[in-house]
């Protein structure tokens, strides 16, 4: 799967609006969706909320019922290395061949959020699928 690729093409079948560059405050829902950003501006008559927001979901949203957590995870692109049709998953996966790059993956760190890339999940990475 290629979740740029399907983005886009969910977004071009569809009639979604998107905003960027906006920060969301708050939501609320009477039938249709009302959304309130920190710029002051109002946005209203959505039948669909679609919230992107990855790991950060959880600071955001409190649901009851629901428990949300953060778990940072990174993948290890490398050269390729071995030819396989479908993911092979086991303590780590290995994707098939795309655009000249091979994926495997992933790392599980709850404790921390870092967004830089590290080179102990590469080599964590690395071993998993070794063995």
């Amino acid at each position: 799967m290629h979740p740029k690729e399907v983005v886009q093409t969910l977004f071009a079948k569809s009639k979604a609006s998107v905003f960027e560059g906006f920060e969301l405050e708050s939501f609320e829902y009477d039938s249709k969706f009302t959304l309130y950003f920190k710029n002051g501006k109002t946005f209203q008559g959505f039948d669909i909320l679609i919230l992107a927001m990855g790991a950060d979901t959880k600071d955001f949203l409190n649901l009851d019922g629901v428990k949300l957590s953060k778990v940072r995870g990174q993948v290890t692109h490398l050269k390729p290395f071995l030819q396989t049709p479908c993911a092979l998953s086991g303590k780590g996966y290995i994707t098939p061949i795309a655009k000249g790059l091979q994926v495997i993956g992933a790392s599980y760190d709850r404790l921390n959020q870092s967004k830089e890339a590290l080179q102990s999940d590469d080599k964590q990475n690395i071993q998993n699928i070794q063995e």
